[in-house]
């Protein structure tokens, strides 16, 4: 049976069928009294309580308004993401089955009024799940969802913390949950390859006379962003502000010493290297290489006349970070035979087309 809930005098009086869940809800709204993250409780006794009836704008409403004014998208991220701190914080708890619809914006005041499923848990699931719906909102695995999804990680990974590992096992499953759950089949290679992005940190390697904005276009909403400039150039022609400035110093300036040195800030689980020398990369080379099969490989790399190149390249972080730095302080060079040493996944350009 549901819990019974009517609405008097601007009252919210709810009646509950499990004791447990009352005791649980009593408890939450006790220690969430006083922050404006939930209705005020005003009163409870065994398996009933009244809070206050919050009257406001549908969160996600407007969140759905604002996609195409990233301003106001980046606004509501921010609130949302100040709220969600402060709740664990006060709670420890995660919120369970979050939904954007059980959000009101009442004038400045976020307001969440539905905490029936908040339990122990992580973080990154209430994110995985939220990322889920903007993604199948509407119309599943579009390119704007996509974009939304992307920019809602970038702008909340500048205020929340999370470990990408916990992330992406959660995104997995909360995207095919939420497939399920709205009766859309899971688009496998779109889903891997928001999954890579939304894990992943971006180098970019200066070109000789700096770095255009140009190339950056297709990372400047990774989680991680980097520019890696030759040993003794200055940083004060790069017009990648978003992006930390990593200056080579010593040895050879190889593109596998520059990337050694990017590499060792790195804390996604994958890292996307361009280069500033390249025109910019076709999407379908993109989408090809974020949701190429990855899991026993070291990297992703793309072969063009039976060569392969070293850009664009994805790295699995952990499984080449400390090989890569171990070859560069014995003397290597070359970041293609480096690489070739180890299990890589081969995209030729000629199948990619």
């Amino acid at each position: 049976m549901k819990n019974k809930i009517e609405i008097k005098n601007n009252i919210v009086h709810k009646t509950y069928t499990s004791r447990l869940d009352y005791v649980k809800e009593e408890n939450l709204y006790k220690k969430l009294s006083g922050s404006g993250l939930a209705p005020e409780l005003l009163a409870s006794q065994d398996g009933y309580l009244e809070h206050e009836y919050v009257e406001g704008d549908s969160f996600l409403d407007l969140l759905l308004a604002s996609r195409e004014d990233k301003a106001k998208l980046e606004e509501y991220i921010k609130k949302f993401c100040i709220w969600y701190e402060k709740y664990r914080e006060l709670t420890k708890l995660t919120l369970g089955e979050v939904r954007f619809d059980k959000f009101i914006l009442s004038g400045d005041r976020l307001i969440n009024i539905d905490f029936e499923h908040s339990k122990p848990g992580y973080l990154e699931d209430d994110f995985a799940r939220l990322v889920a719906q903007m993604l199948i909102n509407d119309q599943a695995f579009s390119e704007s969802n996509i974009n939304t999804a992307k920019f809602w990680i970038y702008v909340a990974s500048q205020t929340v913390s999370w470990i990408p590992e916990i992330f992406s096992n959660s995104l997995s499953k909360a995207i095919i949950a939420e497939c399920k759950k709205q009766k859309v089949l899971v688009n496998e290679p779109k889903m891997e390859m928001l999954i890579t992005f939304l894990t992943s940190a971006g180098i970019v390697f200066a070109g000789s006379e700096g770095t255009s904005v140009e190339c950056s276009k297709d990372i400047n909403l990774l989680p991680e962003r980097y520019v890696v400039l030759h040993k003794g150039k200055s940083a004060s022609n790069i017009l990648l502000n978003d992006f930390v400035k990593v200056q080579v110093v010593g040895g050879t300036d190889s593109v596998l010493q520059r990337l050694v040195e990017a590499q060792a800030n790195v804390t996604q689980m994958w890292t996307i290297c361009v280069t500033a020398d390249m025109p910019r990369i076709p999407q379908i080379m993109w989408q090809a290489l974020l949701s190429a099969e990855k899991k026993d490989y070291a990297a992703v790399m793309v072969e063009a006349g039976g060569k392969l190149r070293e850009f664009p390249l994805l790295l699995n972080t952990a499984k080449t970070r400390l090989e890569l730095e171990h070859a560069y302080k014995k003397g290597a060079t070359s970041l293609t035979e480096v690489l070739s040493s180890m299990p890589i996944n081969v995209l030729k350009i000629e199948d990619i087309r």
